[in-house]
């Protein structure tokens, strides 16, 4: 192998070309070992080199090489040769060097983790040799007169004879550089999408007979040129014996590829040729052994006896402490000391690893009560000194004998992007659903959109006639994207309100979209919220404010659609509330609402997370809810199970990392272990919804909706105050309070030191004055008032100058007024369980109060200034003892006594 490769680099460096076209090698040894190892470091392309870097260069170099001499095209054009061989050592180069940098010591584990090169800014053209021994396939080459050039940039060129020139634009069907990108079957021609798959199948060296079409195993797949290329270079790879790990962001289409190549190698055979199994804090050694004796099994039992390799596929596999099983398996070649089968081949997905910006730190922490460890050193998981919560993905740190088999997988360019929408778009619009796992967002927008469309605007009509489409797509648009976005509106620089400067732009652009409709987009998605909530069943005096509204209108849809959800924010946010309406108004054909029996029957399965939640208690949690549901849906197929997580984000502090078996539950319906094939409808899995006042890793969420609910604007506190006292003689009164004391909690959140005052301590507050006049009758006198207030924001020591009372006094400065308190008085013991009523004028029907005396006096005087008013009946024998209920600051007060008003001092 060695000599092969050291013969041709010998005859290329020193320019003997005529002996470089007819050379073969016929295995023979010659010059010392060093002189060969330093012409294959010379020519390997890198730097210091590691062993394994060298290796794989040679592996890679000799294969391609024997292709080119066992090839019967080599020797019928001349300076093909010389050609050929230039180009493989080039080809090499850029197969053989890891995409991650030799760093070691001190430097930045992030540094350490970050590819040297990117797949977007390196050159990736390619050249093959057939096995038939007739053909050549090559990718990502152009023709530029005598020059074959790079397929998208000119940055690389290489000169070539006429005849090479001929046979690379006849033969190889090599197109010319001036000519358009050839783009994908869906949004291109026929003929283009054909070309594509008529290459990967000619060299997987899939034999398919003269005259008969080649038909895609998977018609949602988007194949374009750089999927083309990468899944040549996995399959090079595989031949070389080369494992392969690919680095990719979430959702860009590493496993959807892998999928593809699987079917396209298993074309017209009947055999499972790609075990997976997704990698999360809850996997086991157990479980990895027993994916790879599936697969050994499989293997033996059909695939070989086809010629089709076995592929098994390790997703997230930097997410668990698992990965040194993996490194021994894919590096080493053994799993525990065995030996692991030659015949099985090797794909590890690793999430890459990024820090968030300091921006989006900020953004996180602002989501419900930010992180659960708020310093950095007191974070339980790290990577490094780093803590996990900093990273874009939570993940582990990789062996270093794994890193030189990182391929970096490159991001979706533009043009690849808008295929895939493309393609999704025309898919989902059709009557037969399909099974699409890239680009998730685009998906669901669809996945809404049909469901709007077809069933939720026709069941929830509103009195404006509009454009169904146009609405259809603005909801779709809303559960996808708005409302994961900051849900304050203070200023127009707002993130929701640009959200809805670009629909009125992108919608104007279209005729069958009405821009009219998209300017009142605000408006007509509180029609639709509106709507709903009246179907609900919700008791009295709940506040029907916009975080409410909001969060049932998520919950209710992705229940119907299966689509999972999270609900991230503060306590007092509506979370739980909106949980328990649902669950209390979606009962099927027993809902009390009509509207609502016309959906699905809802049954949740809560589960209590914390810092010692496991995945093995998150999978029983699922478990459970899959067999209730089969087992309710023999008497009823509207009904469906929704496992709620409650509060979620105490999991994700916790160092088993149980959250990460969420991502194939939540993707596929299942653990994640087995073959490709085990992927549950989505109509048949279960609902989610998991509920957190924390921040949570945003590739958790990817995998769902979310719906992020900051602070509350004071418009919404003042409307909340509303919903509250929404009966109207307790509204009335204490009307003229709901500005003043939704300004004070407003500056007292924004101003506290700590997060210690919450929303639900401003509901209390509401809900206790609003309790003190609807049980007297009466306007709110300023001791209630004075009483509600230490009672709901006391508990706080004042440190640097911050007083919550005092926030309340320079908004309400009646509350200075001094009134003297004698609550101590013996007096109060002996006046308890007496009977107490209201002193009400028969005439005037007002009620009467004491001013400020300090002395027992008779008055008859009603104009007093009010304070609290007693009627107190006394008992016979007892003519100077009064009683009092449940009262709040009481100091003094005008009771009446055989007739005459009189004002008792404690």
């Amino acid at each position: 192998m060695y000599q092969r490769v050291y013969k041709y680099l010998k005859l290329f460096e020193s320019r003997k070309y005529q002996e470089l076209e007819k050379f073969q090698y016929i295995g023979t040894l010659e010059d010392t070992d060093r002189l060969c190892l330093e012409t294959v470091i010379k020519h390997c392309g890198t730097t210091n080199p590691t062993w394994k870097e060298i290796r794989h260069f040679v592996w890679f170099l000799n294969h391609q090489l024997s292709a080119c001499e066992q090839s019967n095209v080599i020797r019928t054009v001349k300076g093909l040769k010389e050609f050929t061989v230039k180009f493989m050592i080039d080809m090499s180069r850029d197969f053989a060097t890891s995409s991650m940098p030799n760093r070691e010591g001190n430097e930045d584990i992030i540094k350490q983790h970050n590819p040297r090169q990117n797949w977007e800014h390196s050159l990736h053209p390619y050249l093959f040799f057939n096995k038939n021994r007739k053909s050549v396939t090559h990718v990502g080459l152009a023709l530029n007169g005598l020059e074959v050039v790079n397929f998208c940039e000119s940055k690389f060129s290489m000169k070539i004879s006429p005849e090479v020139e001929r046979f690379l634009s006849l033969k190889v069907n090599v197109p010319k550089f001036s000519q358009q990108k050839i783009r994908n079957v869906s949004h291109g021609s026929d003929n283009e999408g054909y070309t594509l798959l008529k290459r990967l199948v000619n060299f997987m060296n899939i034999s398919i007979e003269d005259g008969v079409e080649i038909i895609s195993p998977d018609e949602n797949y988007v194949l374009t040129q750089d999927n083309l290329t990468k899944i040549m270079g996995i399959q090079t790879r595989f031949r070389c014996q080369i494992p392969v790990v690919l680095m990719g962001e979430t959702g860009c289409g590493k496993t959807h590829l892998i999928r593809f190549m699987c079917k396209v190698a298993a074309y017209d055979k009947n055999i499972k040729n790609m075990f997976i199994i997704k990698i999360h804090g809850g996997t086991t050694e157990n479980d990895v052994i027993k994916c790879l004796t599936e697969a050994e099994s499989e293997a033996l039992k059909k695939n070989r006896k086809v010629k089709v390799d076995t592929v098994v596929f390790f997703d997230e596999a930097n997410t668990s402490n698992v990965i040194s099983l993996i490194k021994e398996i894919m590096c080493d070649g053994k799993c525990r000391g065995k030996p692991v089968p030659p015949f099985l081949k090797f794909v590890a997905a690793c999430n890459p690893y990024r820090r968030h910006t300091k921006a989006m730190i900020k953004q996180l922490k602002g989501a419900g009560l930010g992180w659960r460890d708020k310093e950095p050193s007191k974070a339980t998981e790290k990577l490094g000194e780093i803590p996990l919560r900093d990273l874009v993905y939570r993940v582990l740190q990789i062996p270093d004998s794994l890193k030189a088999l990182v391929y970096d997988f490159g991001k979706l360019d533009s043009d690849t992007e808008k295929d895939y929408i493309y393609q999704i778009v025309h898919n989902r619009l059709k009557e037969d659903e399909c099974s699409f796992v890239s680009l998730r967002d685009v998906e669901r927008a669809m996945i809404f959109f049909k469901f709007f469309y077809t069933r939720f605007i026709a069941l929830f009509p509103t009195q404006k006639k509009t454009s169904k489409a146009t609405e259809s797509l603005l909801l779709a648009l809303t559960v996808s994207y708005f409302a994961r976005l900051d849900s304050q509106d203070v200023d127009k620089a707002n993130a929701r309100t640009k959200f809805e400067d670009h629909i009125i732009i992108y919608t104007s652009k279209f005729k069958c979209l009405s821009a009219h409709h998209a300017r009142n987009y605000r408006p007509m998605l509180s029609q639709y919220h509106d709507k709903l909530l009246d179907c609900m069943s919700i008791e009295e005096n709940i506040a029907r404010n916009a975080a409410l509204k909001e969060n049932l209108f998520m919950m209710f849809v992705c229940i119907q659609l299966r689509i999972p959800l999270f609900l991230v924010g503060k306590p007092g946010s509506s979370k739980s509330l909106a949980k328990t309406i649902i669950q209390n108004s979606m009962r099927g054909q027993n809902s009390k609402n009509k509207t609502l029996r016309q959906f699905n029957h809802v049954h949740l399965h809560s589960y209590q997370c914390s810092e010692l939640s496991t995945a093995a208690s998150i999978k029983d949690v699922f478990h459970s809810a899959v067999k209730y549901q089969e087992k309710r849906k023999k008497n009823d197929s509207s009904f469906v199970s929704v496992v709620v997580l409650d509060e979620v984000g105490l999991a994700e502090a916790s160092p088993y990392l149980p959250l990460k078996s969420l991502h194939p539950l939540l993707e596929d319906g299942t653990e994640g272990t087995g073959s490709t094939d085990m992927r549950v409808k989505r109509e048949d899995r279960v609902a989610f919804v998991g509920i957190s006042n924390w921040a949570l890793d945003p590739a958790k969420m990817n995998r769902g909706i979310l719906v992020r609910r900051s602070e509350p604007s004071i418009k919404d506190l003042i409307d909340s105050a509303k919903g509250i006292c929404s009966d109207k003689g307790a509204e009335s009164r204490l009307a003229s309070y709901f500005e003043n004391l939704a300004r004070a909690y407003h500056e007292i959140f924004k101003n506290q030191p700590r997060e210690f005052f919450g929303l639900r301590d401003y509901y209390s507050l509401i809900k206790m004055l609003h309790w003190m006049t609807e049980s007297t009758g009466t306007i709110l006198t300023i001791p209630q008032l004075r009483h509600a207030i230490k009672r709901n924001f006391s508990g706080f020591t004042a440190t640097e100058g911050f007083d919550p009372y005092k926030c309340f006094l320079e908004r309400l400065p009646e509350l200075n007024e001094v009134i003297p308190a004698i609550l101590s008085s013996p007096l109060m013991k002996r006046l308890y369980n007496n009977a107490v009523v209201l002193l009400k004028c028969k005439k005037s029907k007002s009620f009467l109060a004491a001013a400020f005396n300090t002395t027992l006096e008779l008055t008859k005087q009603r104009n007093i200034p009010s304070h609290f008013v007693i009627h107190c009946e006394s008992q016979a024998g007892k003519k100077k003892l009064f009683a009092f209920q449940s009262l709040y600051f009481f100091e003094y007060f005008i009771a009446e006594y055989r007739g005459k008003l009189v004002t008792i001092i404690l």
